[in-house]
């Protein structure tokens, strides 16, 4: 979605961007920071950046991130965070916040729309 069509909002049943035509939205869903976790999956095992680029490689143009409001207004830690960031070490002594934070910022730097979901008051 081009930047000059933002904001995005809805007509009847259709998104739309600013110039009023329709956008299509392919979206992904990327769980884990609505878990006890507190991070999204799979950042141990890849960069945050090398899968925000795999995901526009595979088309879609926007991602759906669930979190809790325990990992929002809690001052937690990120459980296990040599394992859970073990590919993303830059994001080691983050609390589960900023992790999310850098990650929205991994996924809106390669152009893709976050649809953020506040999925759950506390962790599961």
């Amino acid at each position: 979605v081009p930047s000059q069509e933002l904001p995005l909002k809805t007509r009847g049943r259709y998104v739309v961007g600013k110039s009023g035509r329709r956008v299509l939205l392919a979206c992904v869903n990327w769980y884990g920071a609505s878990q006890r976790q507190m991070v999204m999956n799979g950042l141990d095992n890849q960069p945050a950046s090398v899968m925000a680029s795999r995901i526009v490689e595979l088309k879609f143009n926007c991602i759906r991130l669930p979190f809790s409001l325990e990992m929002v207004l809690d001052n937690m830690s990120v459980p296990r965070p040599e394992e859970m960031l073990a590919a993303n070490p830059e994001l080691l002594g983050l609390s589960p916040m900023e992790v999310f934070d850098k990650t929205v910022t991994a996924l809106t730097n390669v152009g893709l729309l976050v649809i953020l979901n506040n999925h759950v008051s506390s962790a599961v």
